[in-house]
């Protein structure tokens, strides 16, 4: 019998790529994690780098692995799948896998694993990124200290020394939109966009004011806190109100004005530490970098960007990119990878309600 497979009894047996010779010559079995059937391609290649991971990271549990990435991120049954199941794993959980599985390799670099596993799953999810430091990344045993500035995750802010740092991280989803030219806008016309967050709120199930909320003078921030439905839907959901609305009032205002009126779209899904507070602060940085060049090429009344999103998920309607953004001067010299919204192609758009 040369693959994993069961005996008459249900009792899973071992194949012969799981056995290895002792010094006697007898046979014994790799403590491993089945390795799904793959044909030669991109997705077995990161399936085979998720391996190799963690065999070098001494074969830690699936128990350890939950433990290690924190209560309520990933259960046990989706990690074992990220390296036993044919399935393509998605993004926002080898985001948090790579780095609990690289703090007990020795001299691994965290930063510098998870970007040559994104590369991997890129080329696997059939993603097309042209350009960025991921194409550039060495294919063998980069140099920590020369490629430390390459990370596709925020700055970790917790002080040197502190013990398990994956421990009690959460979901939390932040999301912002904001007037590009609200000097230019009439007051009537600014306000309006808090109402139109407010029929948004209410699509994806979430009260009009609340902590999750923040009015700024040009736009609104919402942050939502271990949230119990897929990120893409949220978004969806969301943005697609807001897109009704944008739609609505250019069309207004055509008639008076040359000028449309735009607006920017930004959304991250991560893994936090520290909740909602510091996925606010993350998405400022962001924000207040140099995303001219992705507001640019999205498509639409509302140009979007989204961080930290699978877009195998489905659930988020509308044609997206693959690109890069670099954040504000607090994470300076950090590339990040991002999409960008080309086209919305809302579902809804064309129904005469």
């Amino acid at each position: 019998m040369t693959q994993n497979d069961t005996d008459a009894g249900g009792r899973q047996t071992v194949s012969s790529d799981n056995i290895r010779q002792n010094r006697t010559g007898k046979g014994e079995a790799v403590p491993g994690l089945k390795r799904p059937q793959l044909s030669e391609g991109p997705k077995k290649d990161l399936n085979s780098a998720l391996h190799d991971l963690h065999l070098r990271a001494g074969h830690p549990s699936v128990r350890d692995l939950e433990y290690r990435i924190g209560a309520g991120i990933a259960g046990k049954s989706r990690i074992h799948d990220a390296f036993s199941n044919h399935r393509l794993p998605k993004w926002d959980l080898l985001s948090v896998l790579v780095p609990a599985l690289a703090q007990t390799v020795p001299g691994a670099d965290s930063a510098v694993e998870e970007a040559r596993v994104y590369r991997l799953w890129l080329a696997a999810s059939g993603s097309e990124v042209t350009e960025g430091p991921m194409n550039a990344l060495p294919s063998e045993n980069p140099t920590p200290s020369r490629t430390a500035e390459v990370s596709t995750t925020p700055v970790d802010r917790k002080p040197p020394g502190s013990t398990n740092q994956l421990t009690n991280r959460r979901p939390v989803l932040a999301m912002r939109i904001e007037w590009f030219n609200p000097s230019g806008i009439d007051i009537s016309t600014r306000r309006s966009l808090r109402a139109w967050v407010d029929s948004a709120l209410d699509d994806i199930g979430w009260p009009s004011y609340g902590d999750h909320r923040r009015n700024h003078s040009a736009g609104v921030t919402i942050v939502l806190d271990d949230p119990d439905e897929s990120p893409n839907l949220t978004i969806g959901t969301f943005l697609s109100s807001l897109d009704a609305e944008a739609e609505t009032l250019n069309k207004r205002v055509s008639y008076h004005s040359t000028t449309p009126l735009s607006l920017g779209f930004l959304a991250s899904s991560t893994a936090s530490v520290s909740g909602p507070e510091e996925a606010v602060k993350d998405l400022s940085t962001m924000w207040s970098g140099d995303l001219t060049h992705l507001w640019q090429r999205s498509g639409g009344d509302i140009s979007a960007v989204v961080y930290g999103i699978d877009l195998q998920d489905g659930r988020l309607p509308g044609s997206w990119a693959g690109d890069y953004m670099r954040p504000g001067a607090e994470w300076a010299g950090l590339t990040m990878p991002c999409h960008v919204r080309i086209a919305p192609d809302d579902p809804w758009a064309s129904v005469p309600f």
